[in-house]
């Protein structure tokens, strides 16, 4: 039944049913993987570390929102 991409897809909608239940923000890495290329130069042959590529691309997804959290944070402060 599915594979590992059914997996991740069964937890991504549970997790954000759960961020959309709490009110927090969140940052979605999965959708950021499949923007930044092939998953498999992302994610190393064990199938759960990443790359360097891989961890290039969660490092900017995490810049990124926390510059973006940054900036809602000061404006939400004025």
């Amino acid at each position: 039944m599915g594979g590992i991409e059914h997996w991740h897809g069964l937890y991504n909608r549970i997790l954000n049913s759960l961020v959309d239940e709490l009110n927090v923000m969140k940052m979605d890495v999965r959708a950021a993987f499949k923007q930044a290329g092939d998953l498999e130069d992302l994610i190393s042959d064990d199938g759960i570390h990443l790359t360097a590529e891989g961890y290039k691309a969660l490092s900017m997804e995490i810049y990124q929102n926390l510059t973006q959290w940054t900036k809602i944070e000061k404006v939400q402060h004025i």
